[in-house]
């Protein structure tokens, strides 16, 4: 085949691949160049304020295993709803009208049980509902009863599926948790402003900020690999 000056197309192709890949080469080099001068930057920058990283860290680290708590504690046991009313339902027993337990943590861990377990519980009503009508109706006819297809026909399915939206709703959980500051709940964000917003100077305030917003890249970044693999895995899978 020719194009319409009568040249092969092959030729055309294979003249016009080494200009493109060489371009390719040279914005692959830039890019680099331009990751690393901004990790070099960014390394000098806390070498200048290596003393308030060293002071602030063993706070911020204490902060973080807080934010991490309270995000655990609602992914593991916002489901349960028997544990859930008997630690309600407990302080009640107490002569007094406001139990101790009630504390601002308690009001913000049950705001936020609310508010995701709306969310998740679409998350698992979708992933139920897209395994095919069929399996179901194959699982009955083999002579299982309803509650054996869903445990061992729909819900192995359906977890696979729901699980990358899961782990990016954990994500999200870690990162709203910072509402609780509001509610002086001490967590990561509360921890932060604490030691930036007394600061004077403005370079060592917002040094603070970032080194606070390190942590949560620190906390969300891997699980935003593992949310990627999770659902490149599952994706393979169909």
């Amino acid at each position: 085949m020719s194009d319409a000056y009568g040249q092969p197309y092959q030729q055309v192709v294979s003249k016009a691949e080494p200009g493109q890949r060489n371009w390719l080469v040279m914005l692959d080099y830039i890019f680099y160049i331009a990751l690393a001068l901004v990790v070099a930057g960014f390394l000098y920058y806390f070498y200048i304020f290596r003393d308030y990283a060293l002071l602030y860290a063993p706070f911020l680290l204490q902060a973080a295993g807080t934010t991490i708590m309270i995000a655990t504690l609602l992914s593991n046991a916002g489901f349960d709803p028997y544990s859930f009313a008997f630690q309600v339902l407990t302080p009640f027993q107490e002569n007094s009208l406001v139990s101790p337990q009630f504390t601002f943590l308690f009001y913000g861990v049950i705001g936020l049980s609310f508010n995701y377990g709306a969310y998740l519980t679409e998350v698992f009503r979708t992933g139920i509902e897209s395994i095919n009508k069929g399996q179901t109706e194959a699982a009955l006819s083999l002579g299982l009863d309803s509650s054996q297809t869903m445990r061992r026909i729909v819900l192995p399915q359906a977890i696979r599926i729901t699980i990358p939206p899961f782990t990016n709703y954990f994500i999200t959980l870690i990162q709203d948790s910072a509402l609780l500051s509001v509610l002086g709940v001490i967590e990561l964000e509360q921890t932060i402003g604490s030691f930036a917003y007394p600061q004077t100077n403005s370079n060592v305030k917002l040094f603070v900020f970032v080194f606070g917003a390190l942590f949560y890249f620190i906390i969300c970044y891997p699980l935003s690999l593992v949310a990627r693999y999770l659902e490149a895995r599952m994706a393979s899978a169909y």
